[in-house]
């Protein structure tokens, strides 16, 4: 699959600003987002680039902030081989989780240890919200769960559930590469998850599965799928959401009222949010 790279400039470069820039782009498809010092990378699959549309309407949104941006093919790498030459380093969470490429070495002191293969998919543990759901399944029980990792990139969260002691994880992503890689990270972790593409819809036949449902996905793509999100877990199951700002939380939260959940936690990290829900 090929990618379209758009690099963002932001003027001054404001956290607030990239934040706001990179929901709206994610409404419109956009998979991932590489932090630069000028701004960001925006990557979104070539075919449902559209030059005309595709940022039309996006703003900063913050006073006395302005954006430029510039599109270009993004080649096929590998992105661990990227990783390494930008000196990319093992990504370590509450002294617990460690999180290392193929090409570093193992640290036998760590309760957890993950390993990476990106490819094409990203997720690294990097991201804020990445490391809010991995604290939060290290925190509560997992064994004999039975887990949905909705948008699951690399397959991290989905691996450190079945790390846990999870029955059952099930993983989906729109992007081929990503449901490639995740089964991949999978097998360098000893994982065992069933990983499918497709968009909120391929849950719509697992009526009342899962204990916990994993999502970190943006506002919009998240109050979307919420119905076929909500069926598909059991009564008292518990939703673990991510990929949005703190606006976003009150939206999210009546979302996820209307469709039988209650809150029951959440947490934040810099400008991102969690929320936990429960089925009701």
């Amino acid at each position: 699959m090929r990618y379209k790279k758009i690099t963002v400039r932001i003027i001054p470069n404001d956290e607030t600003a990239s934040a706001l820039i990179q929901d709206a782009m994610g409404e419109r498809g956009f998979e991932s987002f590489v932090d630069t010092d000028e701004g960001f990378e925006g990557y979104i699959q070539e075919t449902l680039w559209d030059t005309a549309r595709t940022m039309e309407g996006v703003e900063p949104c913050v006073e006395g902030v302005e954006m430029e941006w510039e599109a270009e093919d993004a080649p096929d790498e590998d992105w661990n081989a990227t990783w390494e030459a930008e000196g990319f380093t093992p990504i370590e969470i509450d002294g617990r989780v460690r999180i290392r490429s193929t090409n570093h070495a193992s640290d036998a002191g760590m309760e957890m240890e993950i390993v990476i293969s990106p490819k094409m998919a990203f997720g690294t543990g990097h991201h804020e919200t990445t490391r809010m759901i991995t604290r939060w399944l290290m925190e509560n029980e997992m064994a004999g769960k039975r887990v949905m990792d909705m948008g699951c990139g690399t397959g991290i969260l989905g691996i450190v559930a079945w790390k846990r002691g999870a029955e059952r994880v099930d993983a989906v992503d729109i992007d081929e590469w990503s449901v490639r890689n995740t089964l991949e990270n999978a097998a360098l972790n000893g994982a065992e998850i069933n990983a499918w593409q497709g968009d909120a819809r391929a849950v719509e036949e697992k009526r009342g599965e899962y204990d916990v449902f994993i999502a970190n996905i943006n506002r919009n793509i998240l109050m979307a799928g919420m119905g076929l999100y909500a069926g598909s877990m059991r009564q008292g199951g518990v939703m673990v959401l991510s990929g949005f700002l703190e606006e976003d939380v009150e939206p999210l939260r009546k979302c996820c009222e209307a469709e039988g959940m209650e809150m029951v936690g959440s947490d934040g990290e810099g400008e991102w949010r969690m929320m936990v829900m429960r089925r009701l």
